[in-house]
């Protein structure tokens, strides 16, 4: 019986320095006091640079550095913007709750201005890899700047500016498109989340996304258990 009371206490032990640490982190656009966004309200996490004010030109003219990052994630509210008439998708199949976004509307109307715009949302992880990225988007008109209309940053989501690949760029606004990025490295605290939207048509334009963060840190030692630890953070 002793015996038995020993083993018990070890894994009880064991069980108190360890942890799963797992986390999904769903981060939508679109979002105001909470909640979905109407026109004209201000986004609670997504921030937006747009130093091209020429409509159906490149961000910048040159490869994205940590600056442009930087000024992404340091810039303005993005604003919740409505859909403009078809094609433009009305909602996301993957996340309902997400809303069309820009940098601007254009005046008089709830329609997103036609610029080129860097977004930033930032977002917190416990994990140093995430194991699954998934993200589902519609926009208005690139993800990345696309061959035949020029520039210098094809890639459209970036993690902390680190481009996550070709399958993450592209038209369009209408049907929704995702992509899926399996581990991909993540600071310990604060991270960012980083969309190229890219404007061609010079008349509206906008992004509507959902990305869902997964990281799980099996087994990691910490210096305590609890329910705080292991969340699910809704954005």
């Amino acid at each position: 019986m002793r015996s038995f009371l020993m083993i018990l206490g070890l894994v009880t032990l064991l069980a108190s320095t360890t942890s799963s640490l797992a986390a999904t982190t769903i981060i939508r656009t679109g979002q105001s006091a909470g909640a979905p966004g109407t026109c004209t309200n201000l986004d609670d996490t997504f921030r937006a640079y747009a130093p091209n004010v020429n409509c159906g030109q490149p961000i910048v003219s040159s490869p994205f550095q940590a600056a442009d990052f930087a000024a992404a994630c340091a810039g303005p509210q993005a604003v919740v913007i409505s859909p403009a008439s078809l094609p433009w998708i009305q909602s996301l199949p993957c996340d309902p709750d997400a809303r069309w976004i820009g940098s601007s509307v254009i005046p008089g109307s709830c329609y997103g201005a036609g610029v080129s715009v860097l977004y930033c949302a930032p977002f917190t992880s416990q994990c140093t890899m995430a194991d699954s990225i998934r993200i589902c988007w519609a926009v208005d008109d690139f993800l990345g700047d696309d061959p035949s209309f020029g520039g210098p940053n094809p890639g459209g989501v970036y993690i902390n500016g680190v481009d996550l690949g070709s399958a993450f760029s592209g038209p369009g606004s209408n049907p929704q498109y995702s992509a899926v990025a399996y581990n991909v490295p993540l600071n310990l605290g604060v991270n960012n989340l980083e969309v190229y939207q890219r404007d061609a048509g010079c008349s509206v334009s906008g992004l509507i996304l959902s990305a869902v963060v997964y990281a799980d840190c099996s087994g990691v030692p910490v210096e305590s258990t609890s329910w705080g630890s292991i969340k699910s953070t809704f954005r």
